[in-house]
């Protein structure tokens, strides 16, 4: 979404950002060495085939984001592969059956949930999962969902959480404030977050930005990842969600 004509930081008019500022929102925090990377649900389902025209993807894929979506997927290869070489963790999630969505209840706000492609939920080639990443079946929009995703990390020493996916209003803010929620601190990076619709995109980004965590930029994540120490972590081990 980084063509969109209106920064992010300006999604709201300066009046009511005023309001936020004399509220005291919008601190700043700094991201420590314990951190893992969460990318969350970039499936083809998401972002249709990169050959394809936006209209080709949103008529196969009803929940493409377009263009935007593979400008994303690149990022978010340097990232992950980053965390990997620094040692972290790297953690994806994926939706998974229509029928245990929500206990089956999204079908009554998504009208074109059946009938979904076979790859629908695949994880993009580009940044498939390697030996040693984790990846979360969950059920809701949140990661943390129903799940012990939470105490594993912190049992695996994670206090800060790096994310990356989609779509920003839905699933990526839903699982920034249930990880802020946790205990975490939590930055998105700004590159590697992307939306059907820039409006939506944006103003989540200044919510998030405002309440919750920090967005951040992929260059300030790879410079927070370059200062982790080579000596992995504890492990974490595989998450399951119910």
């Amino acid at each position: 979404m980084g063509d969109s004509p209106v920064p992010w930081r300006e999604a709201l008019p300066e009046a009511e950002r005023a309001i936020y500022a004399s509220a005291g929102f919008g601190q700043r925090q700094k991201v420590s060495r314990d951190v893992a990377v969460l990318v969350i649900d970039v499936t083809y389902g998401f972002t249709g085939h990169r050959q394809s025209t936006p209209e080709e993807s949103r008529s196969a894929y009803p929940n493409s984001c377009g263009e935007t979506a593979w400008a994303a997927v690149d990022a978010i290869g340097t990232l992950t592969a980053a965390a990997r070489a620094a040692g972290r963790p790297v953690i994806y999630s994926r939706d998974s059956s229509v029928e245990s969505l929500t206990g089956g209840v999204w079908q009554h706000k998504h009208g074109r949930l059946d009938g979904r492609l076979p790859d629908d939920g695949r994880i993009v080639d580009d940044i498939a999962p390697l030996p040693g990443d984790e990846v979360v079946e969950k059920s809701a929009p949140s990661v943390f969902f129903e799940g012990d995703l939470a105490e594993r990390l912190k049992a695996a020493g994670v206090r800060d959480l790096l994310i990356a996916g989609t779509s920003t209003s839905g699933c990526v803010r839903a699982s920034v404030v249930d990880g802020f929620s946790h205990g975490f601190g939590v930055a998105v990076v700004e590159e590697c977050v992307f939306d059907r619709a820039a409006t939506s995109h944006r103003v989540s980004l200044f919510e998030i930005d405002q309440k919750y965590g920090d967005v951040i930029t992929l260059a300030e994540a790879l410079d927070c990842l370059g200062t982790v120490p080579q000596s992995p972590p504890a492990p974490i081990k595989q998450v399951t969600n119910h």
